[in-house]
């Protein structure tokens, strides 16, 4: 279906339709036609290539499946209409919220050289048929005058290739709004263009007062687009347009080099459970990571990243053991805090080589925690033979309790100590002898925790009755607890 603009209008202006008056409102709601190869509403016709020129259409509200835009480039010479070019494209699921991309033929720009253009579209909702029109742009076919926009910057960026690896999260854009002449209202398109369209992206953002608060306007370039340029040059550029203001930005090429071949780092004594998934037994000596003999990391610095539990059980080694340089040691401070049964508790385990930077296939990993057999229990210094305590021993001050050194103790773990019993009333009677409290570096290098059991508590049970003490260590800073194990005294006179 061909579209073309409404003849004009001869009827007496009194009797003006108000949905005439509304369309004309409306246009300015729908962002201007940008064309690539511009700069300040000007287009040098020596500058396009036999593919035309490329017009782009920013997503307008409430796109829809369905819709059709009619783009039209109207040509004048010596003030006179040429043919109109047109081009219509009906809407799928994928140009939604997206840019939209039309092709101005190189015969349209070439025809007219010293002249003008007009540019504009023209939408047919799916829902209604109703259409709008979007503002006119003149585009003017001589060389732009003025010097282009200053380039965008990389963030993160240090020079040299850019490689995939190195941005896991994609490749961040940015645009310092104080290099340009940009107003809140523009819109403003990057360019990725790769060695073909389908390696090729472009991006649109609306400008609002927060973009321009913050001083630079970014656009992310998903990881994707740099994987499918890979060992290619790719020229980035951007402009930004209003009605009757337009503007571009210098074009930055840059290498996008081949990722290197970094397969997931085995960990040693793992049990395997699934492909680069493992469970591993805790073990305090640590644990030992090995980079692949076929992994691609030449003479480059590799780091190995153990990305456990935020709490104390993550952290990168970038020194290797032994004569290889591909053996790296998890030190046992590292191991505790991710000691856990669920599945949920799995972490990734990589490694990283720089230059150029590039991060490995990862190695989900999960630590199986030690037996509670391997830790100590209460001690108390008034028992006899760790089976009874006799309430006439304990002094004043309360019942001496203690606990040895357990695997993976360190300063600022917190140690909770707690009672249970039964009261004369044969309730059950608790008392917290230690709440919470981190191990200080006394008690760490004593290798011997000390508290007291209150002996007005003890007082408080049932004589000739088991009462218990237990106690927990935490090794993820109070998320998670780990129990030692139970000790059991009867109290007697």
């Amino acid at each position: 279906m061909d579209y073309v603009n409404p003849p004009p209008v001869t009827a007496d202006p009194s009797m003006t339709d108000v949905n005439d008056l509304d369309q004309l409102d409306r246009s300015s709601d729908f962002p201007v036609v940008q064309v690539k190869e511009s700069h300040t509403l000007k287009l040098d016709p020596a500058a396009i290539g036999q593919a035309g020129a490329i017009a782009i259409v920013p997503p307008y509200q409430d796109m829809a499946v369905g819709d059709k835009v009619a783009f039209t480039w109207q040509g004048y010479f010596q003030g006179t209409p040429e043919t109109a070019h047109r081009e219509v494209l009906e809407l799928k699921a994928e140009h939604i919220g997206q840019p939209l991309k039309f092709v101005v033929p190189l015969i349209e720009i070439i025809s007219i050289p010293g002249e003008h253009a007009i540019i504009s579209y023209r939408i047919e909702y799916a829902g209604t048929g109703l259409p709008d029109e979007s503002e006119r742009q003149t585009i003017d076919i001589v060389k732009p005058v003025s010097a282009l926009l200053p380039e965008l910057a990389i963030k993160d960026y240090t020079g040299g290739p850019v490689s995939p690896g190195r941005y896991p999260d994609g490749l961040v854009l940015q645009i310092k709004t104080v290099d340009t002449g940009i107003q809140e209202g523009d819109w403003v398109l990057v360019y990725w263009a790769g060695s073909e369209s389908a390696k090729s992206v472009t991006k649109a953002l609306r400008v609002d007062h927060s973009t321009l608060d913050n001083g630079d306007i970014e656009f992310t370039i998903e990881p994707r687009w740099l994987t499918a340029n890979a060992g290619a040059r790719v020229t980035v550029s951007y402009q930004y347009a209003r009605a009757g203001h337009a503007e571009s930005g210098e074009p930055r090429q840059l290498e996008i080099s081949k990722p290197l071949y970094l397969p997931p780092p085995p960990v040693e004594n793992v049990t395997p459970v699934g492909e680069n998934r493992g469970d591993l037994q805790a073990n305090t000596s640590g644990a030992y990571v090995t980079i692949p003999q076929d992994a691609e990391i030449g003479t480059s610095h590799v780091e190995v990243h153990w990305e456990g539990n935020p709490n104390g059980g993550r952290g990168s080694i970038s020194v290797p053991v032994g004569g290889t340089g591909r053996r790296f040691h998890v030190p046992p401070d590292l191991i505790a805090a991710n000691m856990s049964k669920e599945e949920s508790a799995r972490f990734p385990v990589s490694y990283t080589v720089t230059p150029p930077g590039d991060r490995s296939t990862a190695f989900h990993l999960r630590i199986e925690p030690l037996p509670r057999s391997q830790y100590p229990n209460v001690q108390c210094t008034q028992a006899v033979g760790n089976v009874t305590l006799r309430l006439s021993s304990v002094p004043q001050t309360g019942a001496d309790l203690t606990i040895a050194s357990w695997p993976f103790i360190a300063i600022g773990q917190q140690l909770t100590i707690q009672a249970t019993g039964i009261s004369h009333g044969s309730a059950p009677v608790s008392i917290t002898a230690r709440d919470k409290i981190p191990v200080t570096s006394d008690e760490f290098y004593k290798r011997k925790i000390e508290a007291k059991l209150s002996l007005n508590y003890l007082k408080s049970l049932k004589l000739n009755e088991q009462f218990t003490i237990r106690a927990w260590v935490s090794f993820d800073n109070g998320e998670t607890l780990t129990p030692f194990n139970d000790f059991r005294l009867t109290l007697t006179s």
